[in-house]
């Protein structure tokens, strides 16, 4: 019998980094370019990005409580955007009549990168 690692995971990840993750789920809706999925185990729901050929597909944990048509994956994103890139660095951003601090190896803070499309 199969064992559950979803507690073991991070609560957000890169799927391409969990090899056979989508094996152990089954898909249960699809949405706005994403797709739930809930771990054949345990029951965790998990946001999976659709597939598209320029971006790297992401996996978000959703908490017990959310709805996952409206769960905002967004501040999950900006944390991993900014783990990727090594932390935040003591530099002010370049966008205009932003005083944030930038995400390190860029010009600009969370907000301003992630805007730009960047999600690692």
């Amino acid at each position: 019998m199969a064992t559950c690692e979803c507690a073991a995971l991070p609560e957000y990840f890169k799927l391409d980094t969990r090899p056979g993750f989508e094996a152990h789920t089954t898909c249960r809706a699809t949405g706005d370019w994403v797709r739930l999925h809930a771990c054949q185990i345990c029951g965790q729901r998990w946001l999976l990005d659709e597939w598209d050929k320029y971006q790297d597909q992401f996996v978000a944990r959703i908490p017990p409580d959310s709805a996952w048509a409206t769960f905002d994956a967004t501040p999950l994103r900006k944390r991993f955007l900014i783990q990727s890139r090594g932390g935040l660095a003591n530099t002010v951003c370049a966008w205009v009549d932003c005083d944030g601090r930038t995400v390190r190896k860029t010009a600009y803070c969370v907000d301003h990168l992630y805007e730009t499309g960047a999600l690692e």
